[in-house]
């Protein structure tokens, strides 16, 4: 039996909680992205030899990717669950919890439709987004 991501998005004005997946309504995390976090780093050149010393200044901060299924009974309800939050959670510092790990000071860099937003039973449809958050560490 496949595992279910949880977790949820708090920001200025609102929460999305993502749910275990089920086939009924509601928020779902479908994948959990974290990239390598970005290194300050610094290089100095000595003039008169080949090369450089390279200093690493520590973490600057780093990249999450979340993918977000939204299921509700028709698909304007469905892309609604997720749009309407769009303006605050842009606006403001979001706290990401998900995998049973906590990432404070986040800022949604982007949020796409990753597929169409399409029936995906009796009554219920799906509208599947792609957030990319940065973190300051």
């Amino acid at each position: 039996m496949a595992q279910s991501l949880t977790g949820t998005l708090t920001y200025t004005g609102g929460v999305i909680t993502l749910s275990p997946l089920t086939r009924a309504t509601g928020t779902y995390a479908t994948y959990f992205l974290p990239c390598e976090p970005n290194q300050q780093i610094f290089r100095h050149h000595i003039p008169g030899t080949d090369g450089n010393i390279v200093v690493l200044g520590g973490r600057m901060g780093q990249v999450l990717r979340i993918g977000v299924m939204s299921i509700g009974v028709d698909v304007a309800t469905a892309i609604g669950a997720i749009t309407d939050e769009l303006d605050d959670m842009a606006s403001s510092d979001v706290a990401v919890v998900i995998c049973g790990s906590t990432w404070l000071r986040c800022h949604l860099r982007s949020c796409t439709a990753s597929k169409p937003a399409r029936p995906v039973g009796p009554n219920l449809a799906a509208a599947e987004f792609d957030f990319v958050f940065d973190y300051d560490d």
